[in-house]
């Protein structure tokens, strides 16, 4: 019997992507944003989310003159291969840094706020542990993951609603 392969759904990959670029900051961007721009530091989201609109079609347009190839594919076929591997290095490693600050910035914030007294290196190895799991099971299974806390993440906002009362300003 053949064993067939499941594929990601768009609705798998809007999710995916969505957690990915919410992640941390939708906890520390309006302190970032007061801290770094005064009060009126909301009008800069409209600057980054258009800067980050432009990336997404820049990604977009390749794919459509790519005719569906990698970049890698792509990449390979410009430049020799002597050349690629230490741009490759470069990119992992820059990308793994990013992974680590983001994922200690996570941590560190989920210590604040859950355990205060507990050691936040305890947390990271949590997280390392999870995502050494999920990268070894490929991005199908990490899309299943991201939507599981997407759904998570939309429920628990309107759990918000129920502190309403604590900010009507009435003792």
């Amino acid at each position: 019997m053949e064993k067939t392969k499941e594929r990601l759904a768009p609705f798998h990959v809007m999710i995916l992507i969505f957690m990915t670029q919410s992640g941390v900051m939708s906890f520390i961007l309006p302190q970032l944003l007061a801290d770094n721009f005064g009060t009126n530091g909301w009008a800069s989201v409209i600057g980054f989310g258009l800067i980050a609109t432009v990336n997404i079609g820049l990604i977009g347009l390749i794919y459509k003159l790519g005719r569906g190839r990698s970049i890698f594919e792509i990449l390979e076929q410009a430049f020799p291969k002597f050349l690629l591997y230490p741009i490759y290095a470069a990119i992992a490693s820059l990308w793994t840094m990013l992974g680590c600050l983001a994922g200690k910035e996570y941590v560190l914030i989920f210590q604040m706020f859950a355990f205060p007294t507990t050691n936040p290196m305890v947390f990271k190895l949590a997280l390392d542990v999870l995502v050494f799991w999920l990268l070894t099971k490929g991005i199908y299974n990490i899309s299943k993951a991201a939507t599981i806390f997407s759904g998570c993440f939309f429920g628990w906002s309107f759990y918000c609603f129920s502190f309403m009362e604590s900010f009507s300003g009435r003792d």
